[in-house]
């Protein structure tokens, strides 16, 4: 058992100082043809095994840190078993800084490196049409050890719509309209595309001298 396992780790190895809850498992289908083995197969491993973590790891740790998704916040068709158990982590992550525990839920949207929009031709396209940006696997890291330095319950990483100058389908839902819309730099001029990350936040993030 879990329990059992985590006895056998406190007698062979230094203590658990930190958890990054990653697990995922994708059976979309749209909720009227979604059988009940198709939901307990995407939702157990965000709720039941993140419930595991939560329970059974004490109050000693630094971090506790779960990969949820923007679909938890945005919704996505034939999805909603997995939104569910991203909107459980987001919850959870609450949960936990309310008791005084670390908690952080990483809402993240698509990864072109790795992971599954990756290694899924033409998710994405349906992913930008809906205003997600397209994330670098170093964002994504940065992004874990910002959870790590300076926690926050929850953050989400990867939309890039509002102000009304997207065309995304988000640009138009008023949850998101106060954000600030980013055109992705195009052309082959170095010296454009430098001033351009420059003035982005990331390329703020990366020159800041400090984390405060």
């Amino acid at each position: 058992s879990f329990a059992l396992g985590l006895e056998k780790i406190a007698a062979e190895l230094p203590p658990i100082r930190g958890v990054i809850q990653a697990a995922m498992v994708l059976q979309d289908s749209i909720l009227e043809n979604m059988t009940i083995n198709n939901y307990n197969a995407a939702i157990q491993p965000k709720v039941q095994g993140t419930w595991n973590l939560h329970q059974q790891l004490g109050s000693d740790l630094d971090f506790f840190i779960m990969l949820s998704s923007l679909a938890g916040v945005i919704g996505n068709a034939s999805q909603s078993n997995y939104t569910a158990g991203g909107a459980f982590q987001d919850a959870l992550a609450r949960h936990r800084v309310a008791k005084g525990l670390p908690g952080v839920a990483l809402d993240i949207g698509a990864v072109k490196d790795i992971g599954y929009v990756a290694s899924n031709k033409g998710v994405y396209e349906r992913l930008k049409k809906m205003g997600y940006r397209l994330l670098a696997e170093e964002e994504i890291m940065s992004a874990i050890e910002s959870a790590i330095l300076d926690p926050c319950p929850q953050v989400m990483v990867g939309i890039n719509t509002g102000g009304g100058s997207s065309d995304s389908i988000l640009a138009r839902d008023s949850r998101f309209s106060a954000l600030r819309f980013t055109k992705p730099a195009n052309g082959s001029n170095s010296a454009s595309k430098a001033s351009s990350v420059a003035g982005s936040l990331a390329g703020k993030l990366s020159s800041a001298e400090s984390l405060h």
